[in-house]
């Protein structure tokens, strides 16, 4: 009977304290006791309200979202000084400060602009850059640059992806989320037309670029060229300027070295310990050490072509007479 009595006590207190907190968060909840923000959010263009927009505000669950003509209503929200947050889907939020919440009133705040216009960086936030609205763009991939734009976030994250793109501010990036990332905009695909670049030596060129040198001339001036990303199976080993022999001109270009002349290095024939000393299509062949070629093409020896045995003539079917039937006439 005591367990009994006292667990009936543990229950009725710690119902009596539930009833009490779901009170006290009624009453905190009350529109007695709260207020209402209401506001308009207004885009581009003299009378062009967006729906859908959310606006909430930072450390409260209480949200809302704008309606047809871009009303939004935060409701029952307790008496204070907050910041109210506008967020678009592409767009940089807009931050309100200062709305002040008085109890039972509305706190009005009029029409609120998203319409982040911009001309360049400089009118947009540290972590957002200027983009056009639409891309003029011609059928060879040039875009118009420097045209009314908004204000978008930049990307934190961008992949490792070969794209090349030239950006608004005359540099190239491997994609377009880097050019982004930058906080410029595209002005045409491919990389920038700078013209030839001299060179002193790999360093002086871009990424997937090497210094190409005129035969011989290792120690003068060359041309920022792209590496190959390709090469033949050929056998015709090069000295490359960096002392190395290679199997093909190709691949002593792939490795961002110009040719110093033609031959190994040392005059003896190219030898390897693994196949990372030979170029694509060639094995390192053990126990001589010899760069050889993955397939050797075996020419077979000339087969005579079959002929034809003649067919035995054949004999005409012979039919034989059938023995004449009696007819039988009826009665």
């Amino acid at each position: 009977m005591k367990k009994i009595f006292l667990l009936s006590l543990i229950c009725l207190f710690l119902l009596t304290v539930g009833n009490s907190y779901a009170k006290k968060r009624e009453r905190s909840a009350h529109p007695l006791n709260s207020g209402e923000i209401r506001g308009v959010i207004k885009g581009c263009g003299e009378e062009r309200f967006i729906r859908g927009v959310t606006v909430y505000i930072p450390g409260l669950s209480i949200m809302a979202r704008s309606d047809n003509d871009g009303v939004f209503r935060l409701l029952y929200v307790p008496v204070g000084v907050y910041d109210a947050v506008v967020e678009v889907n592409g767009e940089a939020p807009v931050t309100i400060t200062d709305v002040r919440v008085r109890r039972r009133a509305v706190s009005d705040l009029g029409v609120t602009s998203i319409c982040s216009s911009c001309f360049d960086n400089n009118d947009c936030p540290e972590d957002s850059f200027c983009s056009p609205r639409f891309m003029t763009c011609s059928l060879d991939g040039t875009c118009v640059c420097g045209e009314e734009g908004q204000c978008r976030k930049r990307p934190r994250l961008c992949p490792d992806r070969y794209d090349p793109v030239c950006g608004c501010d005359g540099n190239t990036y491997d994609n377009n989320c880097l050019a982004n990332l930058a906080g410029t905009t595209i002005a045409q695909s491919g990389e920038c037309d700078s013209g030839p670049v001299e060179c002193n030596d790999g360093s002086d060129c871009g990424r997937n670029e090497f210094c190409v040198k005129d035969e011989s001339e290792c120690g003068g001036k060359g041309i920022c060229e792209r590496k190959p990303q390709l090469c033949l199976i050929q056998h015709d080993p090069v000295c490359g300027c960096d002392g190395q022999s290679y199997i093909n001109e190709c691949a002593a270009n792939t490795a961002g070295a110009s040719i110093l002349k033609k031959g190994t290095c040392d005059g003896e024939p190219l030898t390897c310990s693994d196949n990372r000393d030979c170029g694509p299509g060639y094995f390192c062949r053990q126990p001589d050490g010899q760069c050889a070629p993955l397939y050797i093409p075996i020419p077979l020896p000339p087969q005579p072509l079959p002929v034809p045995s003649p067919l035995p003539p054949q004999q005409p079917p012979v039919l034989s007479p059938l023995p004449p039937q009696p007819i039988t006439l009826p009665d």
